[in-house]
């Protein structure tokens, strides 16, 4: 019931749209660098960094810096076949970097219509 994955941003590019997750997260910056968006904050991480989001943590990373950033993301996915998964969110500092939703959903088409091929 482990997940995991490696995510490639580059500058300014959101890894996902700010959202929380009935799971704890963890995250390790394996390259670059990045911003993180917890709770309506913004934190700089760099190489080796690491980020644990517990349950329910509002969050997203960018991209930053002049190189990409490859994050490696690990987390439960024990009780999300029972439930909600959890929410993306609006926020506006996640917004300033074109990762917030525009409303609370649990819609990922909504929550991602932004980036809808044109």
């Amino acid at each position: 019931m482990l997940g995991t994955s490696i995510r490639v941003m580059n500058p300014g590019e959101p890894s996902t749209t700010y959202h929380w997750d009935t799971e704890q997260e963890d995250f390790l910056v394996l390259f670059g660098e990045a911003i993180l968006i917890i709770e309506g904050l913004e934190r700089s991480l760099r190489q080796w960094d690491f980020v644990h989001c517990p349950p329910e943590s509002r969050h997203a990373f960018v991209g930053a810096g002049t190189d990409p950033c490859v994050l490696l993301c690990a987390s439960s996915r024990q009780f999300q076949k029972d439930g909600p998964w959890g929410y993306y969110c609006s926020d506006p500092v996640a917004e300033g970097y074109n990762a917030g939703a525009p409303e609370d959903t649990q819609d990922p088409e909504l929550a991602y219509a932004r980036f809808a091929a044109g």
